[in-house]
Formats: structure tokens, sequence, C-alpha cells
């Protein structure tokens, strides 16, 4: 999702940031845009994107999800047998 589209849609000025340098350059416009009164949105994007996990790509949401449910898998193997 483009926050800072639907920033704009509301009349405000942003900008997505996806690295270190570009966060930089936007955090110089967001304080000009906040010094002359104005609102400013960065979206930066801060997750592991690019990350594969078997051969996948997934991001850090996908990864947690993933341990999450490795973690049930293994709490399950581990309960003794009622049959």
């Amino acid at each position: 999702m483009n926050m800072a589209q639907i920033a704009k849609g509301f009349g405000v000025d942003g900008e997505i940031a996806e690295s270190p340098e570009q966060l930089k350059s936007a955090l110089v416009r967001a304080r000009k845009a906040t010094v002359e009164g104005r609102p400013y949105l960065i979206d930066a994007q801060v997750g592991a994107r690019g990350r594969r996990l078997g051969g996948q790509a997934v991001d850090s949401a996908d990864q947690h999800r993933a341990g999450a449910h490795q973690e049930s898998l293994e709490r399950n193997a581990a309960m003794p047998k009622t049959d």
C-alpha cells in the first residue's frame, strides 16, 4: 500500500523512502515542509525485502508467520499421542 499516494489524496505531500539515502533526502524535504507549516509523510520501507526462504522471495511478515508455524509444528510433535 502506497501511503504517500494516499496522503497526496488528502492534500499532504509525501514520498516513499526505500533506502537510507532516500530516507535522508526525504527527511530534508519533510523538515522544510514542516518549517513552512505543512505536513509531510514519509512512507519508510524498512522490512527485509527480497530475502529468500526455500527458494521463494518473502518479506519480514512472511518470515514471522513461517517461524510461528514451525514452532506450532514442533509443539504438536512433542505432544504425547492419545490413540
